[in-house]
């Protein structure tokens, strides 16, 4: 049975919709992500050179060049003997390779700032593209996307997904003897239960639903049930 069913022609759909749809193809991710390097803490972007021999008995005094702010472009660069004071997350301004905490500096005026302790090339900088370089696979296709998929697919600026759309399945309930839940059965009459077993499992494996009644063990009447739900239905059970 399985052999015969052909997935559903894809669409591209907003994260929103493509939730618990299963991906069509696979996505790499666009750019560098992150695309920029940031700071891992707050303090002072330097040159590791610059601060080589810095200790609490002979600190390294630079010249504070500017700031770097979250969500901003640096007001700065890094020269020969300079630093910029930068926030958690702020992009590392030019000439920089380094940041030197703010617990080991000493902000002795709006100009000069003395650092405490030697820092070596990369420390406390996330470089550009920790997460993902571009062209890295993202989420492989036939995965179904949930919460960490949208959230990595979100990071990457991608606003849709190439998904199968979830199957629309159509349960029809076929026998004279048989009554809805909630109601009182007469003798040799059962339930329908499996008409909400099977709603049940369809959402559980990604599909939706769709209860389509109960119909009479009758040719005619079961023609015209299916006929009537056609134009919703991708699955009849």
């Amino acid at each position: 049975m399985l052999q015969t069913v052909a997935a559903l022609v894809p669409l591209d759909l907003h994260l929103q919709e493509a939730l618990g749809c299963v991906l069509a193809s696979d996505v790499r991710a666009p750019q560098d992500m992150p695309s920029f390097s940031s700071s891992a803490m707050d303090g002072f972007a330097v040159r590791s050179v610059d601060v080589t021999n810095a200790s609490p008995s002979s600190p390294a005094e630079l010249k504070i060049a500017g700031r770097a702010r979250i969500g901003r472009r640096p007001d700065a660069t890094v020269g020969g003997g300079e630093a910029v004071r930068i926030d958690t997350g702020a992009p590392i301004p030019a000439g920089a390779d380094a940041v030197v905490p703010i617990e080991n500096c000493i902000v002795s005026s709006s100009v000069v700032v003395r650092v405490l302790e030697a820092v070596p090339s990369g420390r406390h900088v996330r470089p550009a593209g920790e997460d993902a370089m571009a062209g890295d696979l993202l989420v492989k296709a036939r995965r179904r996307l949930s919460a960490p998929e949208l959230g990595v697919l979100a990071a990457a600026g991608l606003a849709r997904a190439p998904v199968h759309p979830k199957p629309r399945v159509v349960i029809l309930s076929t026998g004279d003897e048989l009554v809805e839940p909630g109601r009182t059965t007469e003798f040799g009459q059962v339930r329908d239960s499996n008409a909400y077993m099977l709603y049940a499992a369809i959402r559980e494996a990604g599909g939706r639903p769709i209860l389509g009644g109960i119909v009479p063990d009758d040719v005619d009447k079961f023609r015209e049930a299916l006929l009537s739900q056609l134009v919703q239905a991708d699955v009849f059970i």
